[in-house]
């Protein structure tokens, strides 16, 4: 048994990032001791390793404002985030020592010299999201203002790497698995006609083609969108996916409110009740995307819920995943209504505009609330990958066929597998018509 002395300033932090690392991600149990009289932050010992670790960062006893974390970040981030370029698994036992400061020094003790519990805490609890004001034009954290960004370390697990240190440290070893990738499909234009062309697709082009200035793009999804789809095209992915032993979610929208941006189909459609049938005999795990103006809107979000349950047949307090629409996710505000309406998963931690470890891993673990100041029972599922980066001129713009698309996708995919996670990928529906995306998603279910 591990047993854990810090002080009781920001107990509630240290214990969430300590609870993820230890029992979460190393699968360990730890005892708790409240010692005001260290002078190192914490204390970590077992019957053969006493390790001691420094952490300004959840030292600090001052009232968080704006200015106080970016001092804050001033002090993790010119040692510690440079250091992670060089930080892995393969490494550790070369940093041990660094000829101006040592890293991390052995005597009695060992004592780590850099705030790696602040760092993760930094990372899992989406600290700069919480305390920033920068939205893009969707309400949304951007990349540009990230951290992440600043560093060019989007494409690295932090945490993986931060934890993996950590826990070899300890001689925590965590048991093997043979993990693969989690595949995600959001539903945006679920169209399984035969006989009927839905024009809402028409008027979606023209959104696009003006607003964007996306001329191609915006061609190329009216035509995939107005080509006549049927369930074969599902039972298409749904074979993949089998063969490839990959249990995917499929998140549908269940309610439209904001008409520029949510699509509107009906599940009293026969080719959407279809559809559902399949999914439903297929034993597809069903998660809910909420629709564009949910954010923020505990009242929506509950109707949705009171819908959604009805299609997928089950009670809503139980096992409820959810992603959503255009991943407007605050750390602000959702967090604690998901909390509140029992929402088991949520699954929009990522940035759109560039694949990589938004939260510095890709593993599911527990949210914290700053409001509350607590771990809650609220599981983040990130995701690493999403086609529409890829594709959409907004963002990267590679296209179905590009190099680049299937070498990032392998890169990513691979550095999720060595830290024993399963990085979940997310696909459309609409994309999966082109040829060149169907050869795409099978090397990507292969992985």
């Amino acid at each position: 048994m591990i047993t854990v002395e810090t002080t009781s300033t920001n107990l509630t932090r240290k214990k969430y990032v300590l609870d993820v690392i230890l029992m979460e991600f190393g699968r360990t149990e730890y005892n708790l001791v409240i010692n005001e009289d260290l002078r190192e932050s914490i204390i970590i010992c077992n019957k053969v390793i006493n390790l001691c670790i420094k952490s300004i960062f959840l030292e600090s006893s001052e009232k968080t404002t704006i200015e106080n974390v970016r001092e804050n970040l001033e002090l993790i981030k010119v040692k510690d985030l440079r250091l992670l370029r060089r930080l892995t698994s393969d490494t550790i036992f070369t940093l041990y020592y660094n000829s101006e400061e040592p890293i991390i020094s052995i005597s009695d003790k060992i004592h780590l010299n850099f705030d790696l519990l602040g760092l993760v805490f930094f990372y899992l609890s989406r600290y700069e999201e919480f305390f920033s004001n920068d939205l893009d034009s969707h309400g949304r954290y951007p990349y540009s203002s990230s951290i992440n960004k600043k560093f060019d370390i989007n494409q690295k697990p932090v945490v993986d790497e931060l934890v993996s240190v950590f826990l070899s440290l300890l001689k925590i070893q965590i048991p093997s698995s043979n993990r693969k990738i989690t595949v995600h499909f959001d539903l945006d234009y679920p169209i399984v006609r035969n006989d009927k062309i839905d024009y809402r697709c028409i008027g979606n082009f023209f959104r696009e083609f003006f607003s964007y200035r996306t001329p191609l793009a915006s061609i190329k999804n009216l035509f995939n969108a107005l080509s006549i789809k049927n369930l074969a095209h599902f039972n298409y992915v749904i074979n993949i996916l089998k063969n490839n032993g990959i249990d995917p979610t499929f998140f549908l929208i269940v309610n439209q409110s904001n008409k520029d941006f949510d699509t509107d189909y009906c599940f009293r459609d026969s080719s959407i009740k279809s559809l559902l049938s399949l999914l439903l005999q297929s034993n597809i795990k069903l998660g809910l995307h909420t629709s564009y103006d949910t954010l923020s809107s505990s009242s929506l979000l509950n109707t949705q819920l009171d819908n959604f349950s009805s299609i997928k047949r089950f009670n809503q307090s139980v096992n409820v995943t959810l992603r959503a629409h255009y991943l407007k996710f605050s750390v602000n505000d959702s967090v604690d209504i998901y909390e509140e309406l029992n929402i088991s998963h949520d699954c929009s931690y990522y940035y759109p505009d560039e694949p990589g470890f938004r939260c510095g891993t890709s593993a599911e673990y527990s949210a914290y609330s700053f409001n509350k100041e607590k771990k809650c029972k609220l599981k983040i599922s990130p995701f690493i990958i999403m086609d529409t980066t890829f594709l959409d001129q907004k963002y990267l713009g590679y296209g179905s066929e590009s190099p680049q698309m299937y070498d990032t996708t392998y890169k990513l995919v691979r550095r999720s597998l060595k830290y024993g996670n399963s990085p979940v990928v997310l696909f459309h529906d609409n994309y999966l018509l082109d040829p060149a995306m169907r050869e795409y998603f099978e090397f990507t279910c292969s992985l």
